[in-house]
């Protein structure tokens, strides 16, 4: 079980947690004159009525599915816990091709010195740490990436595989040893090539495929069963980051250049002829870039420069992000000021951006960001930041402490889709 609540507190727990969503919702899209409040009530009033000795095992059948309706990852296995009855229910329910769990933002994934056997995420909704058994294949493994409800994973010896952290289904990937050898950056000898790794699809279906950019910013890629990965060029492109838009896979290098790459009929890269954005748009007075990110939000693409500050060739944590849209009539970059309710998620995982009017708590305007700069951890320990685009301020939100420094934390999302190997 990821958690567990008292039985007795679960469903006054859930109706006050879904009048007040509610009402948040409601605020944030500007509804008004609304009975929601009143028609939940009634309902639950005229349906629980003949309920005695507070038996919340005889809720009618309804009821019970409109409350795992409203309910989330979390809330699904407490509501499992309640009692056997509530739980053959949730069984049931998820058995039930209509039905879907509401919507959740993602989590924070971390791995704790000490603790291998368990893999744990940390929920900003819950304001807690909940954690999963794992194959000893994932003890010690360091995070390359998620998406899909997926993991992708570097064990001892860079062994490589897929895991699924609540069926602990795993799917190896090909060594790397059948990557090719390049020169490392300052003679360094890495057990893990790998440094970000995305997937097109669910691993279950046929058509998916591992994209992964190795060593000094190459690319690689292979699908689930293969033996070997597959190479592009032997030519340095200083990836930064890749993503799947609009049906089509795209790469960002450093300088900001937006680059095509082409899986078949033979692995090729090509720029996309997009002008970077002005000089002055992205230069600053005293911060460097650090990285480049791509992120897909309302059907645009994004592009997320992290900036930080150098002192002495000391690298600080990140100070500042930009935005820019892709203009593809234009050709061009577009600087994004303001992205309305939306709040963008970035980091080594694939970056998502949601609305924060659908997750009460969370700020609208604002990017999310794990922050993967490695000097400070082992004195202080991994950090969660806030960056308001509003006044460019940056906001500590969570740190987590120096026994969780075994891998970078990554955002994940679980996939709530059965037929594509969710949960």
């Amino acid at each position: 079980m990821l958690c567990i609540v008292k039985p007795f507190f679960f469903f006054s727990y859930f109706l006050s947690f879904t009048l007040t969503t509610m009402k948040k919702r409601q605020n944030c899209h500007g509804i008004k004159n609304t009975r929601v409040e009143e028609i939940m009530m009634l309902s639950l009033s005229n349906d629980c009525h003949g309920i005695k000795n507070n038996k919340v095992d005889e809720l009618p059948e309804h009821i019970m599915m409109l409350i795992l309706s409203k309910l989330d990852l979390v809330g699904l296995h407490s509501f499992s816990a309640v009692c056997k009855s509530w739980q053959s229910i949730a069984i049931a329910a998820m058995k039930l091709r209509e039905f879907h769990l509401q919507p959740q933002p993602p989590w924070v994934l971390l791995s704790f010195i000490g603790a291998y056997s368990h893999i744990a995420f940390y929920s900003f909704s819950h304001g807690k740490i909940f954690r999963l058994e794992s194959p000893r294949q994932a003890y010690d493994a360091e995070f390359l990436g998620s998406n899909w409800g997926w993991l992708i994973m570097a064990g001892d010896k860079a062994y490589s595989f897929l895991l699924n952290p609540f069926t602990r289904k795993l799917i190896e990937l090909p060594p790397q040893s059948t990557l090719p050898d390049y020169p490392c950056p300052l003679g360094l000898i890495l057990d893990n090539r790998i440094q970000k790794a995305i997937l097109s699809s669910p691993p279950v279906l046929d058509d998916c495929v591992i994209i992964a950019i190795y060593d000094d910013r190459y690319l690689a890629f292979c699908k689930p069963g293969e033996e070997m990965w597959t190479t592009f060029p032997t030519y340095r492109f200083d990836l930064e980051d890749i993503i799947f838009y609009d049906g089509k896979l795209y790469a960002i290098t450093k300088q900001c250049g937006l680059r095509l790459v082409e899986l078949d009929p033979h692995p090729r890269i090509t720029n996309c002829n997009i002008a970077p954005p002005l000089e002055e748009d992205i230069r600053h007075p005293y911060m460097e870039v650090m990285s480049v990110h791509l992120v897909e939000s309302l059907g645009e693409l994004l592009m997320v420069i992290r900036y930080v500050i150098y002192v002495y060739s000391v690298c600080f944590p990140t100070s500042m992000f930009k935005i820019f849209k892709l203009d593809e009539k234009g050709r061009s970059w577009i600087k994004v000021k303001d992205l309305g309710d939306q709040m963008l998620f970035i980091g080594t995982s694939t970056g998502c951006s949601l609305s924060a009017c659908d997750f009460p708590g969370f700020r609208r305007n604002c990017i999310y960001f794990t922050e993967e700069n490695r000097l400070p951890v082992s004195l202080y320990g991994w950090k969660a930041i806030l960056f308001h685009l509003e006044n460019n301020r940056i906001e500590h939100i969570k740190t987590f402490g120096r026994n969780c420094c075994c891998s970078r934390p990554i955002w994940f999302t679980p996939y709530l889709s059965r037929e594509g190997g969710g949960i």
